[in-house]
Formats: structure tokens, sequence, C-alpha cells
């Protein structure tokens, strides 16, 4: 029993430079390929939407490394929004709604003024100009 180790052979084709031009070629594209699939994967993470507008330029000019971290400071350069979901601007549009209501009930005319209003057209309507003249002044700081 004799054992022969297993020869390899090599087609000529292997052998011939152009065969090697093309698979260095072949390979390179795949390496771009991947490349560029985990750097849209990387601008995901990092909640920069490369569908549209700036964060598909964004894209297109970024020739760092492929990192997060590297992304994200290159959008903030370019002042892109980041760490903004839909819900997160649904809610901060909400409590922009909020503010604007609460700042226009703080302008607004207290209750116990309308109350007063109130009290001083029934007293004029009654003709009792008496009580509406103490209930208009009591609307005035007294000096004191």
């Amino acid at each position: 029993m004799t054992t022969e180790a297993p020869t390899t052979e090599t087609s000529s084709d292997e052998k011939d430079p152009a065969w090697y031009r093309k698979e260095i070629k072949r390979r390179d594209e795949t390496i771009k390929e991947l490349e560029a699939f985990k750097l849209a994967t990387v601008f995901k993470e990092a909640n920069v939407d490369t569908s549209k507008g700036l964060g598909k330029k964004l894209l297109e000019l970024y020739d760092g490394p492929i990192e997060a971290a590297n992304v994200v400071e290159f959008a903030k350069e370019f002042e892109y929004p980041l760490d903004v979901t839909p819900q997160e601007e649904q809610v901060s549009k909400v409590h922009k709604s909020v503010d604007s209501i609460e700042e226009t009930i703080e302008q607004s005319q207290p209750i116990e003024n309308l109350d007063q209003d109130q009290k001083i057209a029934e007293a004029e309507a009654a003709q009792d100009w008496v009580l509406a003249s103490e209930l208009k002044a009591q609307r005035f700081p007294h000096p004191g």
C-alpha cells in the first residue's frame, strides 16, 4: 500500500497573467460592494436616512472609517438632524403644542377676572352703579 500525496493540478488558465488580473478585478469589485453595504448599514445605525436628501448626499460624500461614531461626527458637520425618529418628532410637536397652549393660557385673563367682568356686567344691567364701580376698582392695585 502506497500513500501518495494528492497533487494539485492547476489549469492552464490559472497560470495566465490575464486570468490573475480578472480575478483581482472581480475580488476588488466584491470588496467594494461589501464596503458599500457595510457603510449603508453603519449610516442606518447612526439614524441617517440615505434614501433621499441630505442623507443621500452624505453617503455619497463620506470617505472615512466605516464606523457609526465617525458617521455621526460627519453628519453633525453638515447639521444633519440625528437621533430623531418619527415618534420622537411627533412627541416634539405635541410638546410644542402643549407649551403654546400653556403660554396662551398664561397670557389670557384669569378666570377670576372673567367672573368679575360678568359681575360688573350684571351690576351695570341692574343699574347698580355703586357695585359696578366697586368691582371695577378692585381690578386696580391699591397703592400701599
